[in-house]
C-alpha cells in the first residue's frame, strides 16, 4: 500500500513538471519602454526651449533639454548649469515635459474668462441701476 501511494505521488509530481513554463527576464518590456521613450523624444526634437524632467530607475531626477539623441542613449543638458549627462533609454523610469499641462492651461484660461465675465456683468448691472434709478 505504501509503495502504491509513493508511486502515485511521484507520478503526479513528474506529470506536473511537464506543464511548467520557463520564466524569462523582463527584457522585452524594457525594450518596449525604451522604444516608447525614444519615439516620445523624437517627436519633441532637440529644442533648448523644450525642457524635460527625466526620472531614472535609481531615483535621481534630471531637468534640462535634450542636447542630442543616439541609437541607445540621449544627452540631456541640465537647465541650471548646462552640464551634459548621457542617459541610456533603458535607465529611464519616467519622462515628462516640464511646465503646465494642457488641462491646467485650460483651467487658468477658464478662470480668467469667468472673472472678466463677472466683472462685465457687475459693471453692467451697476450702470443699469444708475440709469433706471437716478440719484
Amino acid at each position: 500500500m505504501l509503495k502504491t501511494i509513493i508511486s502515485i505521488s511521484i507520478a503526479i509530481l513528474l506529470f506536473q513538471f511537464l506543464f511548467i513554463a520557463p520564466a524569462f527576464g523582463q527584457k522585452t518590456n524594457d525594450n518596449a519602454e525604451a522604444a516608447k521613450i525614444k519615439t516620445y523624444l523624437a517627436e519633441r526634437g532637440n529644442n533648448p526651449k523644450s525642457k524635460f524632467t527625466v526620472k531614472l530607475r535609481d531615483g535621481r531626477e534630471v531637468k534640462g533639454y535634450i542636447a542630442e539623441r543616439n541609437a541607445d542613449d540621449f544627452v540631456i543638458a541640465e537647465a541650471k548649469n548646462n552640464n551634459r549627462m548621457t542617459i541610456f533609454y533603458a535607465d529611464v523610469a519616467k519622462i515628462k515635459k516640464s511646465g503646465l499641462s494642457l488641462g491646467a492651461k485650460v483651467g487658468i484660461a477658464a478662470l480668467i474668462i469667468g472673472a472678466v465675465a463677472v466683472t462685465v456683468i457687475a459693471v453692467g448691472v451697476k450702470n443699469l441701476d444708475d440709469n433706471i434709478f437716478p440719484r
